[in-house]
């Protein structure tokens, strides 16, 4: 067979009368006003619906980013003064917040011979196709390849040991007000995130998540 086009009427005529003879349908939708609200009304009264609230919802993005990096709202990429970005399934150069912005200021500063891009995605996207190395990954296990690389970077003491101890609490094993001493996030890597334990996970080669680290 072959797609045409058809209006969203048709679309619904075809698919409620479906929807209506499913048994245990569930809808995930965020809680605007769209066609979706049409398809609440038309399917059978006991469906499940799930509403979302978009990642970029300044409710929640805002509190977030203010506490980690002091500022309210999303905020710019400074890529004109980056050597090296290291991304980890962000294909920002195809979805990003300021598309067009983005695209910008990241074409200027490799126009000028900065701004080495490693990504690591499952699928070779626009933005690893761009990239000075794509690094295929399994899907879900970019977490793994992160630590795996803070490993390698802890244990060849290749941190900025003066900022972590100054501005990032627990990242050296610490005592609590109970008394106890708690793990902190240094001992937990070099113990448990080795790079064969991240290769094995991500499927990424051992020498190149050293590689990347370095």
């Amino acid at each position: 067979g072959r797609f045409r086009a058809i209006s969203w009427d048709e679309a619904l005529g075809e698919l409620a009368p479906r929807l209506k003879d499913s048994a245990g349908v569930t809808i995930v939708a965020p809680p605007v006003k769209s066609q979706v609200e049409h398809l609440r009304r038309l399917v059978v009264p006991g469906a499940t619906f799930v509403s979302h609230r978009p990642y970029h919802e300044p409710a929640d993005v805002d509190p977030s980013l203010f506490l980690t990096q002091g500022a309210w709202g999303h905020a710019a990429y400074d890529f004109g003064n980056t050597d090296l970005v290291l991304s980890f399934n962000s294909s920002f150069l195809e979805r990003f917040r300021s598309y067009g912005e983005t695209l910008r200021l990241f074409g200027k500063a490799r126009a000028k011979g900065g701004c080495k891009l490693i990504h690591a995605e499952p699928r070779r996207s626009v933005t690893g196709s761009r990239a000075d190395q794509w690094i295929p990954i399994r899907p879900g296990t970019e977490d793994m390849l992160a630590l795996s690389i803070a490993h390698v970077l802890i244990k060849e003491g290749r941190v900025n040991r003066t900022f972590l101890d100054d501005h990032v609490f627990g990242y050296a094993d610490f005592v609590g007000p109970d008394g106890r001493t708690h793990e902190g996030f240094r001992s937990r890597v070099l113990r448990d995130f080795d790079p064969r334990t991240g290769s094995d996970a991500t499927g990424v080669p051992i020498d190149i998540i050293i590689n990347v680290a370095r």
